[in-house]
């Protein structure tokens, strides 16, 4: 089954199926305290009752982040 890659930003309707090469950044997974911090920027209140387990199998795209961000 192919996964839906898509952003949860609030009001971001940006994915891999319609953008294959939109860069997507998975929530921190060792950093819980990063992990909210990108819930709140999203403005995305959903996101706010996900466990830290399902927040991490989630995206944010690189349009929601400045060059200086990124690490490459």
């Amino acid at each position: 089954m192919a996964r839906r890659n898509k952003c949860v930003y609030f009001n971001c309707f940006r994915s891999k199926v319609e953008e294959p090469s939109l860069t997507l950044f998975h929530f921190p997974k060792n950093d819980p305290i990063r992990a909210q911090e990108w819930v709140k920027k999203s403005g995305n209140i959903d996101l706010t009752i996900l466990t830290h387990e399902e927040l991490s199998a989630k995206y944010v795209c690189a349009h929601h982040f400045s060059k200086c961000d990124i690490r490459h």
